[in-house]
C-alpha cells in the first residue's frame, strides 16, 4: 500500500503492514495486495492506480483475464442503497457511511438494540459487458483490505515535569476477517450470496453475468474498507 498526504496527495511511504508506529494524521492509503510491485510513484494517485497498480493485478494472478479494482479514493457511486442483504434472520438494509475524502467508507457496527449488522452492497457488476467474449464467468478472485481506526487522546504534561505534549494520533489497525467482518459475493444479482475469502477463488456451477459484493460488519466498531478488487 502507498501512504499519501491529504493536503497535497504526495506519496510519503510504501508499506506492507500497518504497524502501530505509522502515524496516519493527515494521511490516507491507496491499497493493493502486498505482492504487487510498484515501480513509479510519480503523478497523481489516480495516475499511479491506472499505470502501475491495475496492470499488476493480472500480472500477479495470470489465471484471470479481467479485474475490477476500486481503490475507493474519490468514487463513491459503487454502492447500492436500495439493495438489502439476506441474513438468516431476514433482509437487512444497508448501514454504512462514506465521506468526500479517501479512506472514509465504513460499514457500521452491530446495532445492539436490534442486533442488525452493518452491511454495504455494491451496484451490479456486469461481467458480460467487460469480457472480450461477452459472456459471464464461473470463477472469481476477490481482494480487499479492512481496517479499524484508533485515535489516541491529546495528553498534556504534568505540572513541574519537563515533558512535551503528546498530540492526538490516528492509527489504522487491520481488522480480523470472519470474527470482525465478512465479505460475500453474489452470482445472481443479489438474490443469494456466498461467503468469500480474501484472495481465495470462488467458483459457481454456472457462468455468472451480474455480480454483487457485500461487506458485513460483525463487530462493535466501524470497519473501514480501503479498497477491493474482483478478478475473473
Amino acid at each position: 500500500m502507498i501512504i499519501f498526504t491529504r493536503s497535497d496527495n504526495k506519496p510519503v511511504q510504501t508499506t506492507r503492514h500497518l504497524s502501530e508506529n505509522i502515524d496516519m494524521n493527515g494521511k490516507y492509503v491507496v491499497d493493493f495486495p502486498d505482492c504487487l510491485k510498484i515501480d513509479r510513484l510519480d503523478g497523481t494517485p489516480i495516475d499511479i492506480v491506472s499505470r502501475e497498480i491495475e496492470p499488476q493485478f493480472l500480472k500477479q494472478y495470470p489465471s484471470y483475464d479481467h479485474v475490477v479494482y476500486n481503490p475507493i479514493i474519490d468514487n463513491y457511486d459503487f454502492l447500492d442503497d436500495t439493495q438489502n442483504f439476506p441474513f438468516s434472520t431476514g433482509q437487512t438494509a444497508s448501514r454504512y457511511k462514506i465521506g468526500e475524502t479517501p479512506n472514509t467508507f465504513a460499514v457500521l457496527p452491530v446495532n445492539t438494540s436490534t442486533s442488525w449488522k452493518g452491511v454495504a452492497v455494491t451496484q451490479t457488476i456486469d461481467i458480460s459487458a467487460i469480457t472480450t467474449d461477452g459472456l459471464g464467468r464461473e470463477t472469481f478472485l476477490l481482494y480487499w483490505r479492512a481496517v479499524k481506526k484508533t485515535i489516541s487522546h491529546d495528553q498534556s504534561p504534568i505540572t513541574l515535569l519537563n515533558r512535551e505534549n503528546s498530540p492526538s494520533r490516528l492509527k489504522y489497525v487491520e481488522a480480523e476477517e470472519d470474527s470482525q467482518y465478512s465479505v460475500y459475493i453474489s452470482n445472481n444479482d443479489g438474490n443469494t450470496y456466498e461467503l468469500a475469502k480474501r484472495l481465495t477463488p470462488v467458483s459457481f456451477e454456472e457462468r455468472s453475468e451480474n455480480v454483487r459484493i457485500a461487506f458485513v460488519n460483525h463487530s462493535s466498531e466501524d470497519i473501514f474498507f480501503l479498497s477491493y478488487a474482483l478478478m475473473f
